[in-house]
């Protein structure tokens, strides 16, 4: 069987990321362009404040195939990204022997354990935090903050069954990661 469209990987590779992170003063209160003149207890409601984030993105892992037996095309597996759902993440009918009769317990393995490009579901993840920092005086800093972890509460979802004898083949049943996060905290500098 000509695997050549697929770029096999070993086990250690990983999958591809990228991250972004943010910290931006809003320019309001003494010191800043906007609203310096203010009288002192409304700048020190206005002013100090922070807003900072961080985006990442990671693709899916490369999925890996146990001992299984395949008669297809290798070509058919993988799905368009419009075609996968949690149901049917890869083409589950492009040629793996799903009967467990036919199972094959020991073999000569043929089949790539890795294709590069049939990957698991991607991570795409905001946090995003907003603090105000209070000076008290000229030594002692108060600082509030609300911390958003996955604020746009996006679901990671975990990779598919790989197992072609199993009636879930194909599927994701489960999820990593968390659902949005709020939390909020005091910290006294001195």
């Amino acid at each position: 069987m000509d695997a050549a469209p697929y770029r096999t990987v070993s086990g250690t590779d990983f999958p591809q990321r990228c991250s972004v992170s943010w910290i931006f003063e809003l320019p309001f209160g003494p010191g800043r362009p906007f609203a310096r003149s203010l009288p002192r207890p409304i700048a020190a409601v206005v002013g100090g404040w922070q807003a900072e984030g961080l985006y990442i993105y990671q693709s899916g892992a490369p999925l890996g195939f146990d001992n299984i037996g395949f008669s297809g095309n290798i070509d058919d597996i993988p799905l368009p990204s419009s075609a996968r759902t949690a149901d049917r993440w890869f083409n589950t009918e492009a040629g793996f022997i799903r009967d467990s009769s036919q199972a094959l317990a020991f073999n000569v393995r043929t089949f790539p354990l890795r294709f590069d490009g049939i990957r698991g579901p991607a991570m795409n993840n905001w946090d995003v935090s907003v603090l105000k920092n209070s000076r008290m005086s000229d030594k002692v800093t108060l600082q509030m903050r609300a911390e958003f972890l996955n604020a746009m509460n996006r679901v990671w979802l975990g990779n598919p069954n790989t197992n072609p004898t199993s009636s879930l083949f194909g599927s994701i049943t489960s999820e990593q990661g968390y659902m949005r996060r709020v939390q909020l905290g005091v910290k006294l500098a001195f």
